[in-house]
């Protein structure tokens, strides 16, 4: 299965990961799943968890804060202030 790189910002530090499969996210519009390949997009997300399942089978799970997502260039990228 192919992959990408998701990003996660806040004011304080950054979370790179890479080698992400899958991933779930909580926008106003609903969760969405994001996968290699996904096209163009961006939303508001709502606080809550970031699921993310990485090529090895492994799960992270990421909770924030409101914010925003943009998917473009199979790069995924949360603008958030907190990230826990």
């Amino acid at each position: 299965m192919k992959s990408y790189t998701f990003r996660i910002s806040s004011p304080v530090h950054t979370v790179s990961i890479d080698n992400v499969v899958k991933a779930i996210v909580r926008t106003t519009a609903g969760d969405i799943g994001i996968l290699a390949g996904h096209v163009p997009y961006s939303s508001v997300v709502k606080q809550g968890t970031v699921k993310l399942t990485l090529e090895d089978n492994t799960v992270k799970e990421y909770s924030v804060s409101d914010g925003i997502i943009k998917v473009a260039d199979n790069i995924v990228t949360v603008l958030t202030q907190t990230i826990d």
